[in-house]
């Protein structure tokens, strides 16, 4: 079992990404931490990552991080993930936070559900 340490954060796709923004920071009071064509990422005043919003044809909710410990061997939780019939795949820099990451789904029959993601938590 590959031990997580913390929920990071919930990327949502969206039609209405002004909309949801001013959700976010009007109503929730979280603050845009970074901003590109690609995605918005919102953070609490304390500077964590916790929502990020992208465009989409439809309202959804695209992955779930997952944090775990920075003496985690990422390489090893991809093999027992495998072994297990878990398709995975590293991926590098999500977001400013989270520069090394393993994502993988559920299993196949969610392949059009939200990812996972583990990221490494900074020591």
């Amino acid at each position: 079992m590959i031990p997580v340490r913390r929920l990071g954060h919930v990327t949502f796709e969206t039609t209405d990404l002004e909309h949801q923004i001013a959700h976010y920071t009007n109503v929730v009071g979280l603050t845009v931490a970074s901003r590109d064509k690609q995605k918005v990422i919102l953070a609490t005043h304390l500077g964590e990552e916790v929502v990020v919003l992208e465009p989409g044809d439809a309202p959804r909710c695209k992955a779930l991080s997952l944090h775990v410990d920075s003496s985690i061997d990422l390489n090893a939780a991809a093999r027992e993930l495998r072994a297990k019939g878990i398709k995975n795949e590293r991926r590098r820099d999500v977001t400013p936070n989270m520069h090394d990451v393993l994502a993988f789904r559920r299993s196949q029959r969610h392949a059009g559900r939200a990812f996972f993601r583990l990221g490494k938590i900074a020591a």
